[in-house]
């Protein structure tokens, strides 16, 4: 069964007892969880990479060799680059001390660079390529930010463009405002994976019907927040998706196993905020993070295992244990 942000949020509330909304609001409670969330997917990003492995492709300019990280690389952190050829043969390119570059700035163009370096939020390679090469970047992705579910599709009209949900949420506007800047901009949630399938304008609400309706022209903005806003609701959308605001999603990216570790992030956060006691969460989160930072534990190895014994000496010997180190 799909775990909604709501339901962490209930969760704190019971596990902090404090169910006065005066005193602890879901605006502090949220920021809370964000916290937990992104502190636990530092942890996964160090420990288990494949988790958040995210990849996407750029097109070089002829002669240009700086690029944009993706915006959505956590710590702006670069895994792997590569490059593809026009045949799809794909070569690795090593990463290099900026300090070493001097030597690969060239006039010169080439098919296929063999260098990269990484500086804040850009990463150039070397020797300066030519135009129109595939360049594929693999990176962690860093989680979309919680936010609260605005309903939950029960109906779906493309023709008409419009969905219809069990309980259309009070943050839905069909105007921006100061103190609801994105209410009339949705994203649409896979109701299992949490991924983003799509954002959209809101045209119109009929509260009585619950039924949400979304422009198919005149959009007030094109992208929001780095998002496209598209203007149709498209074949991936699905009954039991849900729609919440555009600065996040309502269904946790990261895996279920890993929300315990959220929680009492957020518990002690709570509990600090009101002035309790917290010596005992605290020894119940570090056991939790000694899990988490266990979350390889019984999957396959990624490392190639290699014969390292001194009798394994045949002719090619001295060639085979280049290539695998």
């Amino acid at each position: 069964m799909t775990i909604l942000v709501d339901d962490l949020l209930s969760q704190v509330r019971s596990q902090t007892d404090e169910d006065n909304t005066e005193d602890i609001t879901d605006a502090q409670i949220l920021q809370a969880l964000n916290r937990g969330q992104r502190n636990a997917s530092n942890i996964l990003a160090r420990r288990l990479e494949s988790m958040m492995w995210e990849s996407t492709e750029i097109t070089s300019v002829s002669g240009q060799r700086n690029y944009s990280t993706p915006a959505d690389a956590y710590g702006s952190r670069i895994e792997m680059i590569e490059v593809a050829t026009s045949t799809n043969i794909r070569y690795k390119l090593q990463r290099m001390g900026n300090h070493k570059s001097t030597n690969f700035v060239t006039s010169a163009q080439t098919d296929i660079p063999t260098y990269y370096t990484q500086k804040r939020n850009e990463f150039e390679v070397y020797p300066t390529p030519k135009g129109g090469l595939t360049i594929i970047v693999h990176y962690n992705k860093k989680p979309e930010d919680m936010v609260l579910q605005q309903g939950r599709i029960s109906s779906i009209d493309t023709t008409n463009n419009y969905v219809i949900v069990d309980n259309i949420g009070s943050d839905i506007s069909t105007t921006s405002s100061t103190s609801n800047p994105f209410g009339l901009y949705l994203n649409v949630i896979d109701y299992n994976t949490g991924n983003i399938k799509r954002s959209l304008q809101v045209s119109a609400l009929d509260t009585t019907a619950e039924q949400i309706t979304f422009k198919a022209a005149g959009l007030t903005r094109s992208t929001v927040l780095g998002r496209t806003i598209e203007t149709s609701i498209g074949s991936d959308v699905a009954v039991d998706d849900y729609v919440c605001l555009v600065t996040g999603t309502c269904v946790p990216e990261v895996d279920e196993a890993y929300t315990d570790y959220i929680l009492q992030h957020t518990v002690i956060a709570i509990k600090r905020r009101l002035g309790e006691p917290v010596v005992d969460e605290k020894e119940e989160l570090v056991a939790l993070e000694n899990e988490l930072s266990k979350a390889w534990a019984g999957r396959e190895h990624s490392h190639r295992v290699r014969k390292a014994s001194k009798s394994w000496v045949n002719g090619n010997s001295l060639i085979q244990r280049r290539l695998l180190t």
